[in-house]
């Protein structure tokens, strides 16, 4: 046999399983029912892409509608705290607080998570919490509030402690 021929075959074998794999691999995707949690070394499968890609349509579009001023005027005054969220946080306990914005429509700008002492009349940031997790979530949804998230562990010797989320939120009108 010709060593042309040879190399030739193997290149278009090549081609062909650089074709169909992934043609496979897509096909294989499509049949399966879409996950809602994403795991880390998972594939992503069509629908979750167009998951993702509506819910960055929608997002866009509101940040598009907050530029024009379709939502009315953005004032200071409409920038208000959600009501805190305190949890009772004993030593070396885990813990979490989450604090939302009143209305669906509105939008966390700032989320603070701290530890406080409660005895007494120390009001004061005395305590040593160990922050496992911030999180800051600003929802399109409907019947969904945007949410300030903590994680935290009382790693100090307050027995008394609390974990306190607080969410800054805009509201739009």
């Amino acid at each position: 046999m010709d060593s042309r021929l040879t190399r030739r075959i193997a290149q278009y074998v090549g081609i062909g399983a650089a074709v169909i794999v992934p043609a496979l691999v897509v096909a294989q995707q499509a049949t399966n029912p879409p996950t809602t949690n994403f795991a880390a070394g998972e594939l992503l499968r069509a629908s979750d892409i167009d998951q993702l890609r509506d819910a960055l349509v929608e997002a866009i579009g509101r940040i598009n509608a907050l530029e024009a001023g379709q939502t009315g005027p953005l004032r200071k005054s409409n920038v208000y705290l959600a009501p805190e969220a305190i949890v009772p946080n004993a030593i070396n306990d885990i813990v979490s607080a989450t604090s939302s914005c009143t209305n669906g429509a509105d939008l966390l700008v700032d989320c603070s998570c701290y530890g406080r002492s409660t005895a007494g009349t120390d009001a004061t940031n005395s305590t040593s919490m160990d922050l496992r997790q911030v999180r800051s979530r600003n929802n399109a949804s409907a019947g969904v509030n945007s949410a300030c998230s903590c994680t935290g562990r009382n790693s100090g010797s307050n027995p008394d402690a609390v974990l306190i989320a607080q969410a800054t939120c805009l509201r739009i009108q």
